[in-house]
């Protein structure tokens, strides 16, 4: 799955705390490992390290973000 991002960063994690309480489609049970999550974004901890991009904006500042899934069939 080719993810296309304007991010400097993709962390990705599970449902490490779902414990089998959430419910699903047909009362299916989630466990820890049931997903995985993408999420596009910039260096972790960003504002302590100056020789990562800046993650501190400004009042009024525009911020634009975008990330694309492309979904192939093989």
């Amino acid at each position: 799955m080719p993810i296309f991002t304007n991010q400097s960063a993709v962390h990705i994690y599970v449902g490490g705390n779902c414990f089998n309480q959430i419910k699903g489609k047909e009362n299916a049970s989630y466990h820890p490992l049931c997903g995985t999550c993408f999420e596009a974004q910039n260096f972790p901890d960003a504002p302590n390290h100056q020789h990562f991009p800046i993650a501190v904006f400004k009042k009024d500042e525009v911020y634009y973000h975008k990330i694309t899934f492309k979904f192939e069939k093989i």
